[in-house]
């Protein structure tokens, strides 16, 4: 119950710093490469060597993937029905097509699964969510703005991201068995410790409920993919078809069904598919998420 107060005190607080204008409009710019340059290559270093490397990592790797793929087909068929611009059907995409593994995720997977459920979210967030975002997500916001991506600008994209560099390290450390000291061990901890308030923070800040100009149908089937249909796909085909048990693939569920990826919506953003859009789906996503994360955790427990 503590960590439920503490994520919605930080998530209120960002919005309030944001509504009384006490820092810059920006302010969470900061915030985010605080968590990108430190707290997430800390993360990395400390919880990657320490993966058990097995046939259920594959798990962890693929729900970014299947999770977009699926997202792409659903967001296409339903804006032919609806008649949604090339612009909308972009953004949806990427918000409602990649879920916040790190930024919401992260905090929520400590509460409910505790400290251990990292190493699984690492891999989500790492070797799924972020090669997927620089990778798919490029292409996907450049097809959508009408603008040819090259692979140039893709690999570009992939090699300025600090964590990857840091998940390749960690990853080889565990692969070649290298021991880490104690002391660095507590070091990547505590550095990469603050991420769940900073992050919480930080999306607080970037809140949005201006709902005017905005159809509802829109947010509605975007938030419908992202908070039910997509986290069923991956049950479906995780539980039932494939037969998959334990931590893992309820880990795995649950960063499936996390509220809007913040690195897809400023995509969306910075190509300038349908920024409005973009707010109101990415803050109204987030918030309902949490609920809808506890319904599934409910499920799936």
């Amino acid at each position: 119950m503590d960590n439920i107060v503490i994520l919605l005190l930080c998530l209120f607080l960002g919005y309030f710093l944001q509504r009384i204008k006490i820092f810059p409009e920006n302010a969470y710019v900061t915030l985010n490469h605080i968590i990108i340059y430190i707290c997430l290559p800390a993360l990395a270093l400390y919880y990657m060597p320490q993966i058990e490397i097995s046939t259920q990592t594959l798990f962890p790797v693929f729900v970014t993937y299947i999770l977009f793929i699926a997202g792409f087909i659903f967001i296409n068929i339903i804006g032919k029905i609806f008649r949604f611009d090339r612009a909308t059907i972009g953004t949806l995409i990427l918000t409602c097509g990649f879920a916040n593994t790190s930024f919401v995720g992260f905090p929520l997977l400590t509460m409910l699964f505790g400290e251990e459920s990292l190493k699984t979210g690492i891999i989500i967030d790492q070797a799924g969510s972020f090669i997927a975002v620089t990778t798919l997500g490029i292409i996907t916001a450049s097809y959508y703005s009408s603008s040819k991506p090259s692979a140039k600008i893709i690999l570009k994209k992939i090699f300025q991201f600090p964590p990857f560099y840091s998940f390749i390290i960690g990853l080889m450390i565990r692969l070649l068995n290298i021991p880490l000291s104690p002391l660095l061990q507590d070091v990547f901890q505590k550095l990469g410790s603050p991420i769940f308030f900073l992050a919480l923070i930080s999306v607080g800040m970037q809140l949005s409920f201006n709902f005017k100009g905005i159809k509802f149908t829109e947010v509605f089937w975007g938030l419908f993919y992202k908070l039910i249909l997509g986290p069923l796909v991956i049950f479906v085909l995780y539980v039932l078809i494939i037969g998959g048990k334990g931590s893992v693939v309820q880990i795995c569920i649950i960063e499936s069904a996390m509220g809007p990826m913040v690195t897809g919506a400023i995509l969306a953003t910075n190509y300038n598919l349908n920024p409005k859009l973009v707010g109101i789906v990415t803050g109204l996503g987030i918030i309902l998420s949490f609920g809808t994360v506890l319904l599934w955790y409910q499920l799936i427990k």
